[in-house]
């Protein structure tokens, strides 16, 4: 495989074989096995430390199963935890990354590292989130498309990789898929990159599947 990433800094625990549909009370709430919850709908968390599940990707790298590995939804304390004992530093951190969450911070804090930040949902994931920081709807945003010619998404990715971003737009319109393949032909102005980066700020990616129902991340 080219890279495998750990999704989440959080791990599960494992239900008893039989479990779903026959759960002890401890996994109640269980409807697939992959996702074990207790009768409150929480997660059930495994007790597995993060840097021993790290242990086994770089095994995969050292049996040249995998040629890379990195992580996905990491927060810098959960990222310290495995690069206290790694001997294969994290290749990447894939996050939600977007003009109205651009993880400035975290971006600075993964390039002292030498750690790639690759942005899932780079346009705010409109499908899902509808209208709800929505950058693609943004005046702000329109109004440079208008200016170059070019249409909001590509905008958006163009801000991104000027960014030095690694990014992953998803579409099933094959028009759109060609569109923003159209990125690498313009550049935005050091002013356009400034007002995209003023953009209002909100996280969208925060699911509650840390213990009792925590989000993954504190702010938000």
């Amino acid at each position: 495989l080219d890279q495998v990433l750990l999704h989440w800094p959080v791990s599960y625990a494992h239900p008893p074989p039989g479990c779903p549909p026959d759960c002890p009370a401890e996994f109640k709430g269980t409807d697939t096995a992959l996702r074990p919850r207790d009768a409150d709908g929480n997660m059930v968390q495994g007790d597995t430390p993060l840097p021993e599940t790290w242990r086994v990707l770089e095994q995969a790298v050292e049996q040249g199963k995998v040629r890379s590995i990195g992580v996905s939804n990491f927060a810098p304390s959960d990222l310290e935890s495995v690069l206290a004992s790694a001997r294969i530093r994290p290749a990447v951190n894939q996050v939600e990354c977007h003009p109205n969450w651009n993880q400035a911070s975290l971006k600075q804090w993964l390039e002292a590292r030498n750690i790639q930040l690759v942005a899932y949902s780079p346009l705010g994931n409109p499908g899902l989130y509808q209208d709800e920081a929505n950058a693609m709807q943004s005046d702000a945003v329109k109004d440079i498309a208008r200016a170059l010619g070019r249409t909001p998404a590509q905008v958006i990715l163009r801000w991104s990789l000027q960014r030095g971003n690694v990014v992953i737009p998803k579409s099933v319109t094959p028009s759109r898929i060609e569109k923003n393949g159209r990125v690498f032909d313009f550049k935005l102005s050091k002013e356009q990159m400034a007002t995209l980066d003023g953009l209002e700020q909100r996280r969208l990616a925060n699911p509650p599947i840390r213990a009792g129902g925590r989000r993954v991340f504190d702010e938000l």
